[in-house]
């Protein structure tokens, strides 16, 4: 319920289609950290066309550059990321005070939503819906347990019935057989006409058949018991030849000591697995329409960040052209050590902070999304609601 699927059929038969599939409402922040980091590497030469200005023919570069990053995103609608980046460069060049130096930097950014894609309910939408797939998951085995005790129970009793049956065949044959012998005796005998030996013989040949029927139903009934009660079922040649001798018996009590059809409803509708799961599917499609509900929303984001550079490296006098001298400033001269001490001591500090807004006229395409939605849910909680109605329908029946 949280994807669409749209493409064009390219052909009849066999049918075929180029889909594409995008999510339907907000996406969701990634809620596993990402950490990426770059190295890189450089040796580089340039001819310098003015040797007035760089004091040198040709500039010989070697810079590394260390970058690394962490993202974390929340299930509010928001994410923040921390960048930390080492420049080192080294050159030949006789006017820089620094050289080599490093350039470290560190900066922590983040942007949330604040309409679209705001709110924990509608970012956790399908972790929610999988967590409840999982109740469901346990509610259709359950199901099926349940169906398949049932199938093996009435199998079975109609098993016992079938024995039953064959029982009262037997007996009904065996009767008419008895009543044929004393028919034909008593033609022989003159004590009634000939003609009733023919309707006495059509009895037992009825009551052969009949009996015959039987015990066809009978070990059809054994067939599919065999194979509800073994995993290879009658494929297995032990279990083919046996036979299945049931020890119950058929009993039918003097009178109905049922309950109130209220609380066998009551029960029926608290104990059905297949009802909860279907309740738990309605659940997780009313869920699942937060997305689209909320994609209605115009998209507005708030933005900031806050960075802290340094600087060091190893100082040199510089002569210039003009005979001035110039020192590197003490503050910056030194390593590694010295550049992150200015950055966490917030020597240079550079904040920001923004917004992002845009508005969609019409949104047209979310709107649409969202009255698909909420018609495919109220199909569903419709059709759920007329299983649970049925099941009044099913135990008054059973009642009767």
């Amino acid at each position: 319920r949280d994807y669409k699927v749209t493409g064009v059929q390219t052909c009849a038969l066999p049918i075929s289609s180029n889909a594409t599939i995008t999510q339907v409402g907000p996406v969701t922040q990634t809620l596993d950290p990402a950490f990426q980091e770059t190295t890189v590497f450089s040796h580089t030469t340039q001819p310098q066309p003015n040797i007035t200005q760089s004091l040198t023919t040709v500039l010989v570069s070697n810079t590394k550059v260390y970058n690394g990053s962490l993202q974390q995103g929340f299930l509010t609608g928001g994410s923040v990321t921390v960048n930390y980046t080492d420049h080192y460069l080294k050159e030949n060049a006789p006017t820089d005070l620094l050289n080599p130096s490093v350039a470290p930097s560190l900066s922590v950014s983040f942007q949330h939503n604040l309409l679209r894609g705001f709110g924990v309910a509608v970012n956790a939408r399908t972790i929610t819906i999988a967590k409840r797939n999982l109740k469901t998951t346990d509610l259709n085995f359950k199901t099926q347990v349940i169906s398949i005790v049932s199938a093996v129970l009435n199998s079975y009793y109609t098993l016992v019935a079938e024995y039953e049956d064959v029982k009262a065949k037997s007996n009904v044959a065996e009767v008419a057989q008895q009543l044929f012998a004393d028919t034909k005796e008593e033609v022989r005998v003159g004590s009634v006409a000939p003609l009733e030996l023919v309707t006495v013989e059509s009895q037992v040949v009825t009551s052969q058949q009949n009996l015959v029927d039987s015990q066809t139903n009978l070990q059809q009934h054994e067939v599919q018991l065999k194979n509800l009660l073994s995993r290879t079922g009658a494929a297995d040649p032990l279990l083919s030849t046996v036979r299945i001798i049931p020890v119950d018996t058929l009993a039918v009590s003097e009178k109905d000591d049922l309950p109130p059809v209220q609380d066998m409803v009551r029960q029926a509708l608290a104990n059905r697995s297949d009802l909860a799961a279907e309740k738990a599917g309605v659940e997780s499609a009313e869920i699942s329409a937060l997305g689209t509900r909320n994609g209605i929303l115009p998209t507005l984001q708030v933005i900031g960040g806050e960075s802290q550079v340094g600087l060091a490296g190893t100082g040199h006098v510089v002569t210039s052209g003009n005979g001035r001298v110039q020192a590197p400033d003490p503050y910056f001269v030194g390593g590694i050590g010295t550049a992150l001490g200015q950055i966490f001591r917030h020597n240079f500090p550079t904040e920001r902070i923004g917004a992002f807004v845009q508005v969609a006229i019409n949104n047209r395409q979310a709107q649409a999304d969202y009255g698909i939605d909420q018609l495919q849910l109220r199909q569903t909680q419709l059709s759920t609601q007329k299983d649970f109605n049925q099941v009044q329908v099913d135990v008054m029946n059973y009642v009767v």
